[in-house]
């Protein structure tokens, strides 16, 4: 293998890095992912706790499952989603400790 293709590799690893972090970098993404960190929850569930329309909620559940952040399971007639990664938890425990020292 030559260093060409190792470096393309990494590159293309850290092209699909930078989608993930780039499909989290929103205020209702971020807010969707706090309530799924302490458990599972439908798409009205999630609609009803945020007080948005369920367009709107679906459509931030469908890129973040696109970009394997979350993952759905069928009940009945309803999805139920859940954080797909416990990775994503931990680096948005890092970002929250990293904006409180920032704050003080």
């Amino acid at each position: 293998m030559s260093g060409t293709t190792v470096l393309t590799m990494q590159d293309e690893r850290l092209e699909e890095t930078a989608a993930r972090m780039r499909v989290l970098a929103h205020p209702v993404r971020l807010r969707i992912l706090a309530l799924l960190e302490c458990e599972k929850l439908s798409v009205s569930q999630i609609q009803e706790r945020l007080d948005l329309n369920q367009a709107l909620v679906s459509q931030h559940l469908q890129a973040m499952t696109a970009h394997r952040v979350l993952r759905y399971e069928k009940d009945g007639r309803q999805h139920v989603y859940m954080i797909r990664d416990e990775t994503v938890c931990g680096l948005l425990r890092c970002i929250e400790k990293g904006e409180a020292r920032s704050v003080q």
